[in-house]
């Protein structure tokens, strides 16, 4: 994914707007992009206090951090970012009526 001249950063997943070229000619940019996540296992740090300001501050909308050790999934829509866990459901802004629960989440 395309933020700038000088990061190409690899979210482990990422919902993006259809294209009729499904992005073969370049990486999608941050407005392509309605939902990124990072799986945090040994990363939580870097991946809460480095990469989701960066893909926030490029304009990804929304942004879920997957720790696995702790069993929450963290959402960043905006700059307050609320825990999700267990016995609790999410549903991406881009898609509100698409209400996951977390458990099925980190499975």
């Amino acid at each position: 994914m395309y933020l700038d001249d000088l990061s190409e950063p690899q979210p482990d997943l990422a919902l993006l707007r259809p294209r009729s070229d499904f992005y073969g000619g370049e990486h999608p940019r941050p407005s392509d992009v309605l939902l990124a996540v990072e799986i945090a296992e040994t990363t939580l740090e870097y991946d809460l206090h480095d990469k989701t300001p960066r893909y926030l501050g490029a304009g990804i909308p929304e942004v879920w951090v997957v720790d696995v050790v702790r069993g929450v999934v963290h959402v960043a829509p905006t700059a307050v970012t609320r825990t999700f866990s267990r016995g609790e459901t999410v549903a991406p802004g881009a898609f509100p009526e698409l209400v996951l629960e977390v458990a099925a989440i980190l499975g």
